[in-house]
């Protein structure tokens, strides 16, 4: 009798760190993409270009999410972007968002909804000339999230918008709003 008790335990306790183990309570990743608007306006007052790089058109940090019952998270990022305006200008944004998933038919697919605070450090390195900013905003996102297997994928549609301008050198201002396509994958 004492060996069916002792089976009956050990099948019961690995059945539910099986299901713990699936039910993942916090996700790590890599979250990127592209800016959809553009990051500045104006016209530089000196030779300076607004001429985008390769790597201006960029977006990528890590990403952490605390997933919650009910279809509830919290996700923080860390994005890292670059400008070329007149000397290089060195973006970090965290941005710190509620997320809200919907339970549908398709078991695999759920769209999301995440909003909430965002904050960034902006730094400049030009010639005889370095200086830094911070500015706080908000932003909201909507997008899908598929799983397969361990891995999910997160294409997201997400807007910012900044409380102030962030960046004003040679006459060339950063904006206030920002709309992004993002691709968070994470596991």
């Amino acid at each position: 009798m004492r060996t069916y008790k002792f089976i009956f335990i050990n099948l019961i306790s690995l059945l539910t760190a099986t299901a713990c183990a699936r039910a993942q309570i916090l996700s790590f990743g890599l979250r990127g993409g592209v800016p959809l608007t553009d990051g500045f306006s104006g016209t530089p007052s000196v030779s300076a270009s607004l001429v985008p790089t390769s790597t201006d058109r960029f977006v990528i940090g890590p990403t952490v999410e605390l997933h919650l019952p009910f279809g509830v998270g919290v996700q923080a990022d860390a994005l890292y972007r670059t400008y070329t305006v007149a000397g290089t200008v060195t973006q970090w944004e965290f941005p710190i968002l509620a997320s809200y998933r919907f339970h549908t038919k398709a078991p695999l697919i759920h769209p999301f909804l995440d909003a909430g605070p965002t904050f960034n450090h902006v730094s400049v390195s030009a010639p005889n000339n370095a200086t830094t900013r911070g500015a706080a905003g908000f932003a909201i996102g909507a997008g899908l999230e598929a799983k397969f297997l361990f891995l999910r994928v997160e294409p997201e549609l997400r807007y910012t918008h900044w409380g102030q301008t962030n960046f004003n050198y040679f006459n060339v201002t950063s904006n206030q709003n920002e709309l992004e396509f993002l691709i968070g994958i994470t596991f």
